[in-house]
């Protein structure tokens, strides 16, 4: 330990002629969730002889072990500050453990939208490029912190919704519809839902899309028309999907409909098994509605993305083929949100 320790601030002792209105005393949680190696934040240290913050670590400079101990001391006292100009970079930082930012009380709303999209997004993407399950308990973690935010404060769908409009490429378009598939079932279920249903129910809809981790990336990518075997692979990607999840223990209708039904639609021309009306459940409907709604809002190499309002209508007049319920409800979210 530094020796030094009792130039430092007191516990909850801030002096009220301490100008700090520009920092934000960071939390130990937040240091011990980074990787070793350098820290992308600059960090300050209360100096109590010269009643002041100053600098005790630069943004990327290395970071030895008993540094890192040290800086996690002073924290744990209150000590340890970053500037708000880098609320940005600390939201990065924080985005490290979902759990310890949920908890933090330097993060907005908006900050933890940010993180537990992107972290959602890079989650799946290693569970979809290697479907084994301790890739599968890193997903359900921060889908857990997910469904705590928004089980909190349904209103907080909105900051996940505006952070899914914002990154609208393809690589985002299965995470994007993940969210507006749970922003439709609060719209739907708003008075009634299951706080213990939403991890679940969230679950569902962040993978309702695995099958085609199994679909080659050249046919995914192909600029020219698909052949017939193609087109027949392609649409086997449900029930691909369906077997992968059974392989990692996931067995509840909330997980397995929205994978297994996201292409059926309601007048039987969807596949893979040609289901119509009642047969298709209501996790499945909702799944297809988001699939091919975000598909509609997101740049594709043979047309260029559609406006959200726009899109929702147009899906709200395909009644044959999309739940009629299930696109109003998408539409009235729409009208309904900020902005």
């Amino acid at each position: 330990m530094r020796s030094d320790v009792e130039d430092y601030l007191d516990r909850d002792e801030i002096p009220e002629d301490l100008n700090v209105e520009e920092f934000n005393q960071i939390g130990p949680a937040v240091l011990r969730a980074q990787p070793r190696g350098p820290m992308p934040l600059n960090l300050y240290r209360y100096r109590k002889k010269l009643n002041s913050l100053v600098s005790i670590y630069a943004a990327g400079a290395p970071m030895p072990a008993d540094h890192l101990d040290h800086l996690v001391h002073l924290a744990d006292q209150g000590r340890l500050f970053f500037s708000r100009n880098d609320q940005e970079i600390y939201a990065r930082c924080a985005g490290s453990d979902p759990d310890a930012a949920l908890d933090d009380p330097n993060l907005t709303p908006e900050d933890l939208a940010g993180i537990l999209v992107s972290e959602i997004a890079r989650r799946q993407k290693e569970l979809f490029e290697h479907a084994m399950v301790p890739q599968l308990e890193r997903l359900v973690q921060v889908v857990d912190s997910l469904a705590v935010y928004v089980g909190v404060d349904y209103d907080n769908i909105d900051h996940l919704v505006s952070v899914s409009h914002r990154n609208r490429d393809r690589e985002r378009q299965r995470v994007n519809a993940g969210v507006i598939a749970l922003a439709i079932y609060l719209q739907l279920n708003r008075d009634k839902v299951v706080i213990e249903n939403l991890a679940p129910v969230s679950l569902g809809f962040f993978l309702y899309d695995i099958g085609m981790s199994r679909v080659s990336r050249l046919m995914t990518e192909k600029t020219s028309q698909l052949s017939a075997t193609e087109r027949r692979k392609l649409k086997e990607h449900p029930r691909d999907g369906l077997r992968i999840l059974e392989k990692l223990g996931l067995d509840s209708e909330e997980v397995l409909e929205p994978c297994q039904q996201h292409h059926e639609r309601i007048d039987g021309s969807g596949y893979p098994g040609q289901l119509k009306g009642k047969e298709i459940g209501l996790y499945g409907r909702i799944a297809a509605v988001a699939d091919s709604f975000c598909a509609m809002i997101t740049d594709r190499p043979h047309s260029a993305r559609r406006n959200t309002v726009e899109a929702a209508v147009e899906l709200l007049k395909m009644d044959r083929a999309y739940d009629h319920r299930v696109c109003r409800a998408l539409v009235q979210y729409l009208q309904g949100i900020p902005g």
